[in-house]
């Protein structure tokens, strides 16, 4: 029986969600589990292993033409593969983007003859994990079926409303599915909702990325750059309490950000440099410049370690008014590409947004980055509760005076975990219940009541995107 997706979080709050994932923090692999104390047996792996698989869901939306966020490597899913090998397990994945049809993964789920099957799921694509489980349950109906990732450790209470998923892993998945998988082997009965326990990220494994079948490092960048490229996360978490985004972070990952030491990060680049000779590199951690001292030594081993690739990073604008010094020292490394969250033009919704920061240093922040060559890319979101058109207006102004090299617009999204979600349902506004709503792209669904969507995509008009310009050679960027 499939479970509602509009249903509710119901009356827990985030506050206690976040204090049940904390409190989990601590626990023994046992206790985590729910192994009982009187059948604890000495902890051991298996000559004789179960079957197991991976699944990521989503399908590609147009499978004739790929585009790069399509190719993606997925981290967690990669490292999992990987410690999980460590462990002396060799599980495969099923990628649904290479598939595109439910007819072929319901034959590679049959093939594959699994015992455990581990689904990940972010919000936008629940909806396709749902179906997931669903085929699952139909074509391997003794397989015990876990469900982790974002969705499942921000929704809990929606997603265990699925009576169809044996098992949700809730936050840091690799160490603990691994201890699952063993207690599920050896018969035990563990608990339904399992809170994973948090890896010392130096301690871990490269991200597998073969069983993404290498399509990444053949596209374009998604933004600047040249192919090959790669893209890398350094950390976990974020400190910063933006309604659109916090606490989700912390419920996921913990209070405070996890890095790894930037030797291990160097070390990971020289095996791609080997294996892919890439141009490029995208970090996609949440705030790269947040610990000014690691990114010091993460650009002079860069450096020493003869790094011709450039690379891309996000940041934000008060962090890069305050330290210029360090986005010279990124620029010397390499750095080309900054994403900057500019969010609004409007003081009263960047207020609104708890986002900590000031049109001021938006502007600033362009004009330091500008000085030391690094490209901008700039987001921005409309539809936001009590914005007015003026505000509208606004942002589009400092769009125009910024001039960034790429402009990134969505529609704010009342994402499960979130400040925003809260005081949406509280006021009984949000719109977005399943994966269509969850995409933000300016002239997606609506997300919230009493908003003119209209008014924004129309103001926003041909802005989204790269700067360009037409000319006698054809769409070239525009030159600052």
């Amino acid at each position: 029986m499939e479970d509602n997706p509009h249903k509710s979080l119901g009356s827990e709050t985030l506050a206690a969600c976040q204090a049940r994932a904390d409190a989990a923090s601590g626990q023994e692999p046992y206790e985590r589990i729910g192994v009982p104390s009187k059948m604890r047996k000495p902890w051991f792996r298996f000559k004789r292993r179960p079957k197991v698989i991976l699944i990521h869901p989503p399908f590609m939306e147009d499978p004739r033409n790929p585009t790069t966020h399509d190719c993606l490597t997925i981290h967690g899913l990669g490292l999992m593969i990987s410690h999980a090998r460590r462990m002396g397990y060799e599980i495969p994945l099923i990628d649904n983007r290479r598939l595109n049809d439910w007819d072929l993964f319901r034959d590679r789920l049959s093939d594959s003859r699994a015992d455990i099957i581990g689904i990940g799921s972010t919000t936008s694509d629940y909806d396709q994990a749902r179906k997931c489980v669903h085929i699952a349950r139909q074509v391997l109906p003794k397989a015990k079926i876990i469900l982790g990732g974002p969705h499942p450790s921000l929704a809990t209470n929606e997603v265990a409303s699925n009576q169809e998923i044996d098992h949700l892993l809730i936050g840091d998945g690799e160490i603990t599915f691994v201890d699952l998988i063993d207690a599920i082997h050896r018969g035990y009965s563990p608990k339904r909702i399992i809170y994973g326990q948090r890896p010392v990220l130096d301690s871990m494994p490269f991200v597998d990325r073969d069983v993404f079948k290498g399509k990444e490092h053949s596209m374009t960048p998604i933004w600047f750059g040249s192919p090959p490229w790669v893209s890398m996360i350094t950390s976990r978490g974020c400190l910063f309490n933006c309604l659109f985004c916090a606490p989700a972070s912390r419920i996921m990952f913990g209070k405070k950000v996890r890095r790894r030491c930037p030797a291990h990060v160097i070390e990971e680049l020289k095996v791609l440099r080997e294996k892919y000779s890439f141009n490029h590199v995208r970090f996609y951690d949440d705030n790269m410049i947040e610990d000014g001292d690691w990114t010091l030594e993460f650009c002079d081993l860069y450096r020493k370690n003869d790094f011709s690739a450039t690379f891309g990073i996000a940041g934000r604008a008060d962090l890069i008014c305050k330290r210029e010094r360090l986005i010279a020292k990124l620029a010397e490394a390499g750095l080309i590409e900054l994403n900057i969250g500019f969010e609004s033009g409007s003081q009263r919704i960047l207020d609104f947004l708890n986002k900590r920061t000031t049109v001021e240093q938006n502007i600033l922040s362009a004009k330091i980055l500008r000085k030391y060559g690094v490209k901008m890319i700039v987001s921005v979101m409309f539809g936001i509760p009590g914005e007015t058109e003026e505000d509208v207006r606004k942002t589009i102004e400092l769009i125009d005076t910024v001039q960034p090299d790429w402009v990134d617009p969505s529609l704010l999204t009342p994402y499960p975990g979130t400040g925003i979600y809260e005081y949406c349902q509280e006021r009984d506004i949000n719109l977005a219940h399943d994966g269509e709503a969850f995409k933000r792209h300016p002239g997606s669904l609506p997300k919230i009541k009493g908003v003119d969507y209209d008014f924004a995509v129309k103001a926003l008009g041909n802005r989204a995107g790269p700067r360009i310009k037409t000319s006698s050679r054809g769409i070239t960027p525009v030159k600052h």
